[in-house]
């Protein structure tokens, strides 16, 4: 007999299973997860980290190219001083993952990287559209490869929900672009400059671009292991298409 598994954040990916789940009661531990795989590592998120997750909300795993894409919604860490603040965030890790050395990071991802989806109204000020709620598989906008989104405001904001659509090379180029760092607990959160960034550069896939010289993720050198552990944030949103919702409505989410 078959056994069909209900899981609203997880995909199968070459015999691997990726999964976004909490895995205790308490919902403390929140956890992207790959296992099942033949002779691959488990590998998991840094546990208790609010740098890599903040009482995350998991909507939807997508397998598209050389990696697993995970879309999902938490508390931002980037602005905390006012208050719990929720963005929406995509996150992706490399399917070649196998973890870190034994020194930094092993059996935890080495490619995790996130970013913010900005589903938002422009003008004198922006009008955000920050909780998403449901999401689609990979389609064609445009003869673009894009997914398709339903978001809703702040639940103590104006009601308001929107439809958010984004080209899947405008979340590549984001995750190519500069991190985000906070220096001190009391300071602002800013772009990590380009010359403090190591080589090869942190959350590349090993045998590809810039970490093409590298057989393996256990071969990367600790100061690009340790700086994907603590700055896992990019710098930069990504835009929606033509830099807004696809349409919107008020008084209601």
């Amino acid at each position: 007999r078959l056994l069909t598994l209900k899981c609203p954040c997880c995909c199968l990916s070459g015999g691997d299973f990726y999964s976004a789940t909490m895995t205790d009661f308490l919902a403390s531990d929140a956890v992207l997860y790959r296992s099942l795989g033949d002779g691959r590592p488990v590998l998991r998120t840094v546990k208790y980290d609010s740098k890599w997750l903040r009482e995350p909300h998991f909507l939807h795993a997508i397998d598209y190219g050389n990696y697993v894409y995970f879309f999902l919604s938490e508390i931002a860490v980037e602005y905390t001083a006012l208050g719990k603040v929720v963005f929406s965030r995509v996150a992706r890790v490399c399917k070649n993952d196998n973890g870190g050395s034994p020194r930094v990071l092993e059996r935890y991802w080495t490619s995790f990287l996130k970013a913010r989806l900005n589903c938002s109204v422009s003008g004198d000020s922006f009008f955000y559209f920050d909780i998403l709620q449901s999401l689609t598989n990979v389609l064609q906008i445009n003869q673009r490869p894009a997914v398709v989104g339903v978001f809703t405001t702040q639940a103590n904001s104006i009601p308001g929900s929107a439809v958010c659509a984004f080209y899947m090379d405008d979340i590549e180029k984001v995750f190519n672009g500069k991190f985000k760092e906070q220096r001190t607990s009391d300071s602002s959160w800013t772009p990590v400059p380009d010359e403090q960034v190591p080589r090869p550069r942190p959350g590349s896939c090993a045998g590809d671009g810039p970490a093409a010289e590298f057989t393996s993720s256990v071969q990367f050198p600790d100061e690009t292991l340790t700086f994907i552990k603590s700055y896992p944030l990019m710098d930069e949103a990504v835009p929606s298409v033509n830099d807004r919702p696809c349409f919107t409505r008020t008084s209601s989410r």
